[in-house]
């Protein structure tokens, strides 16, 4: 290494990914509330209880919104309730 010198380069992908922190910090918000119902409720308990309105409207109103993993959350339900579990 004689005669070399070590430059600090930007990682361009994490910086290109938070374009305008305003979206970013709604999603932020999204994802609080998601983990947030998610804590209380168990997903063993919606196999044994069956699905709570409540819990579904919360997930239909997160993917609504825009949370990607509320709609699959969501659409897993919707796929439970479809095939009568």
């Amino acid at each position: 290494m004689d005669g070399c010198v070590w430059e600090k380069v930007k990682d361009t992908t994490v910086e290109t990914l938070r374009t305008d922190p305003a979206v970013s910090d709604r999603i932020a918000g999204l994802l609080y509330q998601y983990y947030s119902i998610n804590r209380r409720d168990n997903e063993l308990s919606l196999l044994f209880e069956g699905p709570d309105t409540t819990y579904e409207n919360a997930l239909k109103n997160l993917c609504d919104s825009g949370l990607s993993k509320a709609c699959l959350d969501y659409a897993g339900l919707k796929t439970l309730e479809d095939i009568g579990a």
